[in-house]
């Protein structure tokens, strides 16, 4: 994940020796600018909120676990009460 801050040639270009495109919008004062397709950056940064967000949990954050079963289950515990949290009715 990157940002406006990370826009440094050095950044695009490890991510261009991956194999991958980067979105990241330039900075306002670059010389370098560089056109983003805003529809891939906007789901970026949806992902980016989720990563935020399941970092709250603070088992899945400190990494307490010792089997990796356990710390599955515990990122899907996380996503579903996320997605309770999200989807709960109003009426």
């Amino acid at each position: 994940m990157a940002d406006r801050g990370d826009f440094a040639r050095a950044v695009m270009a490890a991510i261009d020796a991956y194999g991958a495109t980067a979105h990241i919008p330039a900075r306002a004062t670059s010389r370098w600018p560089k056109p983003v397709d805003r529809t891939i950056y906007r789901e970026r940064n949806r992902i980016d909120r989720l990563l935020s967000d399941i970092k709250h949990f603070i088992g899945i954050a400190a990494r307490h676990f010792k089997a990796v079963a356990n710390a599955l289950a515990a990122l899907h515990l996380a996503c579903f009460r996320l997605w309770i949290k999200a989807n709960k009715s109003t009426t």
